[in-house]
């Protein structure tokens, strides 16, 4: 009896469990259903809906633009969402994109943990030093403002509106030397140090070492390995060392050189609105010549200050210039990407021999 009870016992488990899985079989085809009707609804709703503007963008105008079967030239503008808007309305497209959000943020939150965890980290946060750091960076910001606005942009706000010549340029290039290097040093102060330390005593982050004796060095090649530690520990880790691993040290130093060109020069793109590409041929063509020129005496010290300091009147001085030459000179091109991407500053002066005044500081 036993013996049958428990084949009994058996039978009907497994019967129960052969219910369970018809019914979890059933449920997940009626998911599979709802979700397959649910995004052709959604995608049929989309495609008529963009059906209906290209419809209403081919379609000919009233008053006689459109000729025969000739279309219109002009792009016509319909108000439609983009189609990636329409489809985030989707709710499993939606959860799919909120899954990838909640990945990127347990990304950035390992990351965090990590410091925490096994970084060295200060006892307590210091808020005194901070709102003196933060004291700093406003004073360095106050400062360079000031020699802005006294020294360096004067002489060319009158740029375009009368001649320019060489003598002209050239002085201004060196009377922008000595403000320059002044704003280039409080730059350093405020970010490298103030900045840096600020953040760091507020996160408690123990390693300090945010730059070296950069002003001590005697080459370029120490210069950059100096000046800005964190910057330089990132190039090196993430591009010196796998491109060095794959094609050689020659080729890894080019792509560090290629890659902080182009963030430099794409952030004075941002900043100023127009693409006039000095910073980029400093990094990029000088910066690297510079780096195989090895001195170690103290002339090699003296020459990275003078080549330093003319190279930042030559930065100040040209983006100046283009500045300016912006508001006072007409643009040559209609196209937006064209004058962006072309020099108001050249062309001003290509065509400066018109008026016979003199650019001359402001009062």
């Amino acid at each position: 009896m036993d013996t049958l009870s428990s084949k009994n016992d058996i039978y009907v488990s497994k019967v129960t469990r052969d219910m369970e899985v018809d019914k979890l079989r059933s449920r997940i085809q009626v998911l599979q259903e709802d979700i397959t009707s649910e995004f052709r609804s959604q995608l049929s709703t989309i495609l008529e809906q963009h059906l209906a503007g290209l419809e209403q963008v081919s379609a000919p105008r009233e008053n006689g633009d459109v000729k025969g079967n000739k279309r219109s030239k002009g792009k016509q503008f319909v108000a439609r969402e983009s189609l990636l808007t329409e489809l985030f309305e989707i709710s499993h497209i939606r959860t799919i994109y909120h899954i990838f959000l909640a990945m990127l943020a347990l990304m950035f939150l390992h990351s965090i943990l990590y410091d925490l965890a096994e970084l060295d980290s200060t006892s307590q946060v210091r808020w005194r030093l901070v709102a003196l750091h933060f004291g700093q960076v406003v004073g360095c910001v106050v400062y360079t403002a000031f020699l802005l606005e006294r020294l360096v942009l004067p002489p060319f706000q009158r740029y375009g509106l009368g001649r320019m010549t060489w003598r002209h340029l050239v002085v201004h290039v060196f009377g922008s030397v000595m403000p320059g290097m002044l704003c280039y040093l409080c730059a350093f102060f405020a970010l490298l140090h103030a900045w840096m330390n600020a953040f760091a005593e507020m996160t408690r982050f123990a390693d300090r070492m945010f730059y070296q004796d950069w002003w001590n060095v005697t080459n370029y090649a120490s210069f950059y390995r100096t000046w800005n530690i964190v910057v330089h520990d990132w190039l090196y880790e993430y591009i010196y060392t796998d491109v060095a691993r794959l094609r050689g040290k020659f080729l890894a130093t080019l792509s560090v050189f290629v890659v902080s060109s182009i963030v430099h020069e794409y952030t004075l793109m941002l900043v100023f609105n127009f693409c006039f590409p000095v910073l980029f041929i400093q990094f990029g063509v000088f910066g690297v010549l510079l780096h195989f020129f090895n001195v170690r005496s103290a002339g090699g010290n003296v020459l990275l200050w003078m080549t330093l300091s003319l190279g930042i009147g030559i930065d100040l001085a040209f983006y100046a210039a283009e500045w300016y030459a912006r508001q006072n000179c007409p643009s040559i091109y209609e196209n937006v990407y064209a004058d962006f991407f072309s020099s108001r500053a050249l062309s001003c002066w290509s065509g400066n021999g018109v008026a016979d005044t003199v650019v001359r500081a402001s009062a």
